[in-house]
């Protein structure tokens, strides 16, 4: 999907379904289209920061390493 409007049309339209957030859900107002949630425990959601492959700023330096402390489990080292 490109956006979450093209998702919804086709959903609206009947030609499958989708996933959205709930934020995203909070704000719909589609009458077509039935939000229903998911049962059971929530996923584990991966997700990655991209940058740039050149050297980073200082900083994004300091980002990077606020993010690795935070986010990155203890023992795990980040893809060079």
């Amino acid at each position: 999907m490109t956006s979450l409007g093209v998702m919804l049309t086709l959903v609206g339209a009947g030609y499958g379904l989708g996933f959205a957030i709930a934020s995203q859900v909070q704000t719909l107002n589609r009458p077509d289209i039935t939000v229903r949630p998911l049962a059971g425990t929530p996923p584990m959601l991966s997700t990655y920061l991209l940058r740039r492959s050149a050297e980073p700023s200082e900083p994004m330096k300091r980002f990077l390493q606020r993010a690795r402390e935070e986010f990155l489990p203890k023992g795990d080292e980040p893809a060079s």
